[in-house]
């Protein structure tokens, strides 16, 4: 018997074989749906009902108010009256009055000891017939008011010599010499050149003009001419300063 059971346990039954491969089946896609649906569904954890109930506190009491201040009644203080004896003056001094002082007539010039007849009002005895009103005792007639005047017995000042850039700076009026047409037409295209000492007095006029360097026939001309029309800036000492003349002929 036994081994018809096996004998019928080893024969192959295609049926069974299909019904356990499908319960397998659907056992693995449950168990995996089940999964799947369990990332997907989250219970929804309904919090429980509560109630707030909020309370506020009361507000403070006022800070208590001040003490009131105590009144003082003032006293009343009667001043005292010192009575004055009215005492009338024993002595009166008597009001007097400026006396005017008299005028005295103006003397006439003529009446002035030391006066001239036709001096002038308001001058100084021993004048000069003929000054200015206001000039001073001693003065030299026709002479400048408030002016030092001039010693004629003092020597003449040594000029200060300077180089020309350094003097050039104080002329006011320099126009250039011209040289006339029949000296250049005598030197046709040359270049003629002198040296002349320029003095200046305190006024800013020329004083002397000196040739250091000549220019054969054209000194005196380039003289006169920088004496009558060169002009320089007043200076505080007669000055000197070399200068040099160049006269290019076309």
């Amino acid at each position: 018997m036994f081994d018809r059971y096996v004998a019928a346990r080893t024969k192959a039954s295609w049926g069974r074989r299909a019904l356990i491969f499908a319960s397998v089946f659907l056992h693995v896609g449950a168990g995996a749906g089940l999964m799947i649906w369990s990332f997907f569904h989250v219970e929804e954890i309904v919090p429980p009902a509560m109630s707030l109930t909020v309370f506020s506190a009361p507000p403070p009491p006022p800070p208590p108010p001040p003490p009131a201040a105590h009144h003082k009644t003032p006293e009343h203080v009667t001043p005292k009256v010192i009575p004055h004896e009215i005492v009338q003056p024993t002595n009166v001094q008597k009001i007097v009055q400026p006396k005017e002082e008299e005028k005295k007539p103006e003397p006439d010039e003529k009446d002035e000891p030391g006066g001239e007849e036709g001096g002038e009002e308001g001058g100084v005895a021993g004048g000069v017939k003929g000054g200015v009103k206001g000039g001073v005792l001693g003065g030299q007639l026709g002479g400048q008011v408030g002016g030092n005047g001039t010693d004629v017995k003092a020597p003449p000042q040594t000029p200060k010599v300077v180089p020309q850039f350094m003097f050039d700076r104080e002329r006011l009026r320099f126009p250039d010499p011209h040289l006339p047409e029949w000296f250049t037409a005598s030197h046709p295209h040359q270049v003629v050149q002198g040296m002349y000492r320029i003095c200046v007095r305190t006024d800013g006029r020329i004083s002397d003009v000196i040739p250091m360097t000549s220019i054969a026939g054209m000194d005196q001309i380039i003289v006169d001419h920088l004496k009558a029309n060169w002009a320089y800036k007043p200076q505080p000492v007669p000055v000197c300063s070399p200068r040099v003349f160049r006269f290019q002929i076309n």
